[in-house]
């Protein structure tokens, strides 16, 4: 990973007026020091960073605590390849349930997201995370690449209010 570049990317992010900055950290060589010299740029802003790590590439909650030191304001799991396989597919609840507590616990928000479906809410919902994240649900046909569609995003949203009602979409 590339601190240089990487730092760069979010601060040209930040300014485009988003209300939250998400940057992806892949399991690499230089990972930690990535991340240690990112905080400089990370808390020099005024916009939230959260960081992504991938349940596909062995999620690396030990990263926690080193997120929270370093000023991120909160974490998100996902999914790197966009193959159809969601979030559930690669851990369990249960291991979802401690990334959100660790998370919670290091006063991070904390986000699920990768390849989420709406039956997925019911399942999520009790793990209390902050936000879950959708995108292909939300598309026409449940294809990432298609349009996004305001039906779905409709259902999506009705189901989230009877599940979990401070429970942002995005």
């Amino acid at each position: 990973m590339q601190p240089e570049i990487i730092s760069a990317a979010i601060r040209s992010m930040a300014e485009t007026g988003v209300d939250y900055v998400k940057v992806g950290l892949f399991d690499e060589s230089g990972l930690i020091q990535c991340i240690q010299q990112l905080e400089p740029t990370i808390r020099s802003l005024k916009k939230p960073v959260i960081a992504v790590i991938f349940a596909d590439q062995l999620p690396q909650q030990k990263l926690i605590p080193l997120l929270a030191k370093s000023g991120f304001a909160g974490v998100m799991l996902d999914t790197a390849r966009k193959d159809g396989q969601g979030l559930l597919n690669h851990l369990s609840v249960e291991a979802l349930q401690q990334f959100v507590v660790e998370a919670k616990s290091a006063g991070l928000l904390c986000g699920l997201a990768g390849a989420l479906r709406i039956e997925d809410i019911e399942t999520l919902s009790p793990l209390q995370p902050d936000y879950l994240g959708f995108r292909s649900a939300l598309c026409q046909q449940h294809r990432r690449t298609n349009l996004l569609d305001p039906e779905l995003a409709k259902q999506i949203q009705t189901q989230l209010n009877v599940a979990l009602p401070e429970v942002l979409a995005c």
